[in-house]
């Protein structure tokens, strides 16, 4: 692998990381800051939602007692009572009692005889029963309280009676101009009745603002240094007050939301109108990352809903907070960038060191592939006491070996010699590498496993291996290397070394494929025709947990409970060798007790008969079948006495294999606990 191939494996997944850690920051940041705003924010909405409720509960007290009275048979006049709750209640702009005219009706055809409406209202202007009647105190100029009496029959069509009449109960309605003062008012209405015979309205008038506050503390406005917005929304959604004056009430949170084209905004009014109370934001946490001023991120609070069924909201801009931050995430991003600058350039440096004998290696076996036997691999890499140092001495004796015997081989006959010797040889080198025990049994851990590797020449391309990451986690590795022969043999030497030196108890199959196609790829390894497929897992005894990557192998199968067959999915993910920054991708399953795990290379569904019949897929299920609860050990002598009865008998002779069988079981034991 080159210097440089080697800095972009290291360096890109180290960037990928640092941006990572550098956005978890920043939204930890964001969250911190805004947690004291929106606590602040949301007390304010509170508040006043808590004084708008105090105040519309005094009003609406202030009204039963009114509409009490004029229930009850007592005659008092209730001109006196109107005038003591508008000195009492300062912040009310008026009283209004009207006089259903049908009842009205009802009275001049006497049919309330105890009823004295003059008595009742002090001294009409009228004598008898009139047709209509409405009668107002209001404050006038210097907060003076004036009398207007009204004989006239348009009030019935007004909202603040039509309102109350309809629903036969007290009603808070939207604010208007009031034609006796001029101000913005709202009213809360509450029908009366007489002998439960409905006969008018009570209704009181109150500027919108005193409701909210009446103390005179006013809601905040935008300016320079305050960005929180504050508005009361009515039962469908319209603005009922705002904070600014001059928008109102043309300015409203929909026309807010059609202005910056923000339509999401329409789907958080609905929520605040229809829950009680809650924060929410006006876009996802990746639209908060923005470092300009004009950011549009909100956070909207709602209060929860009053005595009026009105609501108190205030919005809160992000911009304001994240303005507060942006030095401290650059120093932040520049200390984590300026960190992986450092461990990425301590891990090139090993890098370089535990890679360098394998490039040596391959550069050597390229020269030796050319021709040249005088190439030695640098004898100091030998001095390593790992699976590394083992290889370059195995590899250097190996290439003695050859050019010695080359050398001898003066005639034909001692020249077949010399190759068999080589293969010999050849085989013998394989044969180290491969895991001595080829049935192994550990009841203790609960499983077992049993393999073998038959090659089609005298060294084969297939390759199998298990060792132990830990107590727990064995690693398990099949593979098939196209071709057959030495070339593939020595490409297969290779594999297992980069796996026994790359795989480890804390990165997944995955990321070992991925790093070992890396180094295969960039360093030319492979040749222009030689790639790999593979099976390689990690299998957890106390569990049964099988992680693994499928890099274009047969789909293993599993024998569960000795019952039934379970194939893998096909392959996803490319051979080894062909494409080098590919990432492969891990998958999982679990062998529960009794399971059965068949790795095999194509060379078992590939094995022929005299009459040119392939094995294939369906009668490796019915062998499989048929030995489904036996042992690792037995099952696999029956996969390969089924394939010797199927190339051909004794008598008849067997055919050769024409490519590499090989054959790796893991069963977990049936006792083995899950």
């Amino acid at each position: 692998m080159s210097k440089t191939r080697i800095t972009l494996v290291v360096f890109l997944p180290s960037l990928v990381v640092a941006l990572v850690l550098l956005h978890i920051y920043i939204a930890m940041e964001l969250k911190n800051g805004l947690q004291t705003n929106l606590e602040f924010l949301q007390k304010r909405v509170n508040d006043y939602s808590l004084a708008m409720t105090i105040n519309a509960r005094d009003i609406t007290r202030q009204v039963d007692i009114i509409a009490s009275l004029l229930s009850s048979d007592k005659n008092d006049d209730v001109t006196k009572i109107l005038e003591k709750s508008m000195q009492e209640y300062s912040y009310v702009d008026g009283l209004t009692v009207a006089i259903d005219p049908d009842f009205l009706k009802r009275l001049q055809n006497g049919r309330f005889p105890g009823l004295d409406l003059h008595q009742r209202f002090g001294k009409l202007e009228v004598a008898g029963v009139p047709s209509s009647l409405v009668l107002t105190i209001y404050r006038g100029e210097n907060s003076s309280l004036r009398y207007k009496q009204s004989f006239q029959e348009p009030y019935t069509v007004a909202d603040w009676y039509i309102v109350p009449k309809m629903v036969s109960e007290p009603q808070w309605l939207n604010p208007f101009v009031s034609p006796t003062t001029g101000r913005r008012v709202c009213s809360y209405g509450r029908p009366f009745y007489y002998k439960n015979v409905f006969a008018g309205i009570v209704v009181s008038f109150v500027p919108i603002e005193s409701l909210i506050d009446p103390r005179g503390v006013k809601l905040p406005s935008r300016n320079s240094t305050d960005k929180n917005r504050f508005f009361v929304l009515g039962r469908a959604g319209n603005v009922i007050y705002h904070s600014d004056y001059a928008k109102w009430p043309k300015y409203s949170l929909y026309s807010m939301a059609e202005e910056r084209g923000k339509r999401e905004i329409f789907t958080i009014i609905d929520s605040m109108i229809k829950n009680d109370s809650g924060c929410v934001k006006t876009c996802s946490l990746a639209a908060q990352v923005k470092y300009r001023s004009n950011a549009d991120t909100w956070y909207v609070y709602s209060s929860p809903r009053s005595q009026i069924l009105w609501t108190v909201v205030g919005a809160f801009e992000q911009d304001d907070v994240l303005s507060d931050w942006k030095y401290s995430l650059v120093v932040f991003a520049l200390g984590v960038l300026l960190m992986m600058i450092v461990i990425c350039s301590v891990i090139v440096f090993f890098l370089f060191r535990a890679f360098r004998p394998v490039e040596e290696m391959i550069r050597v076996a390229e020269k030796i592939a050319a021709g040249d036997l005088d190439q030695r691999v640098d004898p100091r890499f030998a001095n390593n006491h790992d699976t590394t140092g083992k290889l370059v001495s195995t590899f250097n004796s190996m290439i003695s070996n050859l050019r010695g015997n080359m050398k001898k081989a003066v005639n034909a006959s001692t020249s077949r010699l010399i190759i068999e010797n080589e293969y010999s040889m050849a085989q013998e080198l394989q044969e180290s590498f491969l895991p001595r025990e080829r049935n192994i049994q550990r009841p203790e851990k609960g499983y077992s496993i049993g393999a073998n590797l038959i090659p089609a020449k005298h060294v084969a391309g297939d390759l199998f291996s298990y060792w132990n990451l830990t107590d727990t986690v064995e690693a398990v590795l099949i593979a098939d290397v196209s071709g057959k022969g030495a070339p593939a043999a020595m490409v297969m030497l290779e594999v297992i070394t980069l796996f026994r030196e790359l795989a480890n108890k804390t990165i997944s199959p995955s990321e070992t494929a991925t790093r070992v196609n890396a180094q295969f790829t960039s360093a030319g390894a492979a040749g222009e025709h030689l790639f790999i497929t593979l099976f390689f897992a990690h299998y957890d005894s106390e569990t049964g947990r099988l992680q693994y990557v499928n890099a274009g192998h047969n789909p293993p199968i599993i024998i569960r409970n000795g019952k039934e067959l379970e194939e893998f999915p096909y392959a996803k993910d490319y051979v080894l060798g062909v494409v080098p920054d590919y990432v492969y991708t891990c998958e999982e399953t679990t062998l529960q007790p009794g399971d059965t795990l068949f790795l095999y290379t194509d060379g078992v569904t590939d094995t022929f008969s005299h009459e040119g019949d392939q094995f294939g897929s369906d009668r490796l299920r019915e062998t499989l079948l048929k030995a489904s609860d036996a042992s690792a050990e037995t099952l696999l002598e029956t996969v390969l006495d089924a394939l010797d009865q199927f190339r051909g008998t004794q008598k008849e002779g067997r055919l050769p294999n024409r490519d590499d069988t090989t054959i790796l079981v893991l069963k977990r034991d049936s006792q083995a606990h899950s």
